[in-house]
């Protein structure tokens, strides 16, 4: 399942996927959970380790480089129970096609998962990154 896709939710002992973003923002502010945003952006060039520069310095972060079968070499931010980032080519070396074909254009990917400061990080990430876009914005 894509992280960008709709959580899987839990009311008693049976699990249910909320689609609708209107229902899912309802339920959420019923119980009281904030509305989180998952953005996709795409760099226009194919050289990860200066993809990964510039995001360390327009955000202020150090990404941590890891290793994946489907993956292959990427790059995270993680913060336990807030949003986190994900630095990755737009291929996946196992199955030998792209992630996100709908973007064939697209070299490196660069997901924000789980931000409540999505129009801040654009700001940011888009003035400070000339050949970064924002691809995908869904907020769930």
């Amino acid at each position: 399942m894509d992280i960008n896709d709709c959580p899987l939710l839990y009311k008693s002992d049976t699990a249910f996927a909320l689609t609708d973003p209107a229902k899912l923002s309802r339920f959420l502010s019923v119980k009281g959970g904030s509305m989180k945003t998952y953005d996709l952006y795409g760099f226009d060039h194919d050289d990860l380790e200066a993809a990964r520069v510039a995001v360390e310095q327009a955000l202020g972060v150090q990404l941590a480089p890891h290793e994946s079968l489907h993956r292959g070499d990427y790059y995270r931010l993680d913060t336990v129970g807030e949003e986190n980032f994900v630095l990755q080519r737009n291929f996946d070396p196992f199955y030998e096609e792209l992630y996100k074909s709908e973007f064939p254009e697209i070299s490196i990917l660069f997901y924000v998962n789980g931000t409540e400061r999505p129009e801040e990080l654009e700001r940011i990430l888009t003035a400070r990154i000339p050949n970064l876009r924002l691809l995908r914005r869904r907020t769930l």
